[in-house]
C-alpha cells in the first residue's frame, strides 16, 4: 500500500492515545500557553447549525480564521463548509450537495471530503478538496469555483484545471498570496500562484524521507503545511513523525523530529512527535503544531526548541496550558492572539487564547 488513508490514519491515532486588510495571520507576536475554550460543537458527529454547543460537526479537518475574527472550518464528513462568528453562531457557508464538485453559490455548491482550508489576504478561502483532487476558490461572498485540478493525469503542473493533484491535504497562503498545497497522496509540495501557475516546490513522488532540493527530496506523507514571513514553508508529515522545511530555493531539511513516534521536547531532531498533522507560523517564526498522536499543541522556535504548548493527554476538558484535553486534535489556525483547532475526535472547534 502506498498511501495510509486518511481515515484509517486518523482512527488508528484515536485509538492509540487569509479590500486587502492589514491583520495578516503571520502579523501576531509569540504566543504563549493561555486558556483553551471551546467554541462550538457538542460531541455529536452530525450537522446542526446553531451556537455553540447548540451546534454540530462532522470530523472537522481544517481550520482558519479571517481579519474580523469569523471562523472558517473544513467540516469533512459532512462536505461542507461551516463558517462561526466572534459570537460563536454556527452556520453552513458553502457546501450541501451530493459530494461531487459542482461549483456555485452557498449551499448550491458540492465537495468531496474537504480537507485543508486556508485565507488569503483579500478574504478568499482556498479549500483542498481532497477525494475530487482539486483546489476550490470561495469568494467573501460564498462564490465557489474550481481555482486548480482536473487534469487528465495523477500529478500534472500546469495553470488552472489543467494541472492536477493526487489527494491534496493542507494549504497555506503567503505574503504573496501564493497558494501551498500539501499533495497527502502525491508526497509533493505544490506552489500555487494568484494566476492559477502550479509547480511543484519540493517532493519526487516517491514516498520516503530523503532532503535535498526540489524533487531529489522525498516525504513519506504531507499533511498540515505552514509558511514563515521570510518565505520558509513547513510541512507535518504524520506517518514520518517530522516537520519538514523548505526554504523558498526549494531545499528540504528536517526540522524537528526524531522520525519516530515519541513525546520528548529538545531540540531539532532530538525531539520526538507523534503524528504531526497541522502547523501555522506566527510573525517571529515559531510553529505551533497539532499532534494527532499526542493530542496536544507543541511549539517550536525559529531555532528548533520544541515545547508543549496546551494538551497532555486525549480526553475532552477546556483549560490552561497542559490541564486541556484533546481527542484526535487534527488542524490548528492562526489569527491575530489566537489559535484556532479543530479537535476531531470530540466533534468541536476549540480556541486558544494569548
Amino acid at each position: 500500500m502506498k498511501h495510509l488513508s486518511l481515515s484509517l490514519f486518523i482512527g488508528l491515532a484515536v485509538s492509540l492515545a487569509s479590500c486587502k486588510k492589514s491583520d495578516d495571520p503571520s502579523s501576531s507576536v509569540s504566543i504563549t500557553p493561555k486558556v483553551v475554550t471551546t467554541m462550538a460543537g457538542n460531541g455529536n458527529p452530525s450537522l446542526i447549525n446553531g451556537s455553540g454547543s447548540g451546534a454540530t460537526f462532522n470530523n472537522p479537518k481544517g481550520v482558519t480564521a479571517d481579519a474580523d475574527g469569523n471562523v472558517y472550518v473544513a467540516d469533512t464528513d459532512n462536505m461542507v463548509i461551516r463558517k462561526i462568528t466572534p459570537a460563536g453562531v454556527v452556520t453552513t457557508f458553502a457546501g450541501g450537495g451530493p459530494g461531487t464538485s459542482t461549483n456555485g453559490t452557498g449551499t448550491s455548491a458540492s465537495f468531496s471530503e474537504p480537507l485543508g482550508i486556508a485565507i488569503d489576504a483579500f478574504g478568499n478561502l482556498y479549500v483542498s478538496d481532497r477525494n475530487n483532487g482539486l483546489i476550490r476558490k470561495i469568494t467573501p461572498a460564498a462564490v465557489v469555483t474550481t481555482f486548480a485540478g482536473g487534469g487528465s493525469g495523477p500529478e500534472i503542473n500546469g495553470t488552472g484545471t489543467e494541472a492536477s493533484f493526487f489527494a491534496p491535504a493542507g494549504l497555506t497562503v503567503d505574503k504573496q498570496n501564493n497558494v501551498y498545497v500539501a499533495e497527502q497522496g502525491g508526497c509533493r509540495v505544490r506552489k500555487i500562484t494568484p494566476a492559477g501557475v502550479v509547480t511543484t516546490l519540493a517532493g519526487s513522488g516517491t514516498q520516503g524521507t530523503a532532503d535535498g532540493t526540489g524533487t531529489a527530496a522525498s516525504f513519506t506523507d504531507a499533511y498540515g503545511i505552514g509558511v514563515s514571513p521570510n518565505g520558509n514553508v513547513y510541512v507535518a508529515s504524520g506517518v514520518a513523525h517530522v516537520i519538514r522545511k523548505i526554504t523558498p530555493g526549494g531545499v528540504v531539511t528536517t526540522f524537528a523530529g526524531t522520525g519516530s513516534a515519541g513525546f520528548t521536547n529538545g531540540t531539532g531532531t532530538a525531539a520526538s512527535l507523534d503524528i504531526p498533522t497541522g502547523v501555522v507560523v506566527d510573525g517571529n517564526g515559531n510553529l505551533f503544531v497539532s499532534e494527532l498522536g499526542n493530542n496536544c499543541i507543541r511549539k517550536i522556535t525559529s531555532a528548533g526548541v520544541v515545547t508543549t504548548f496546551a494538551g497532555s493527554t486525549i480526553g475532552f476538558a477546556d483549560g490552561t496550558g497542559t490541564d486541556a484535553k484533546f481527542n484526535g486534535l487534527f488542524a490548528i489556525g492562526l489569527r491575530g492572539n489566537y489559535l484556532y483547532l479543530a479537535d476531531t475526535g470530540n466533534q468541536r472547534i476549540r480556541k486558544v487564547s494569548k
